[in-house]
């Protein structure tokens, strides 16, 4: 990669996105559900 631009295939380059994107919309599923404060729970502020 040193001196080379890096070909990303299109492909891979969905794929990923997509699953990074879906780790994170069940990461927040997850703080959702076990949340004790009513800030995540109900109005979904994780930004502590």
């Amino acid at each position: 990669m040193t001196g080379s631009s890096a070909k990303l295939d299109p492909v891979t380059l969905t794929l990923v996105q997509n699953r990074l994107d879906h780790i994170s919309l069940q990461m927040g599923w997850v703080m959702t559900r076990t949340a004790r404060s009513p800030i995540f729970s109900q109005a979904h502020d994780f930004s502590c």
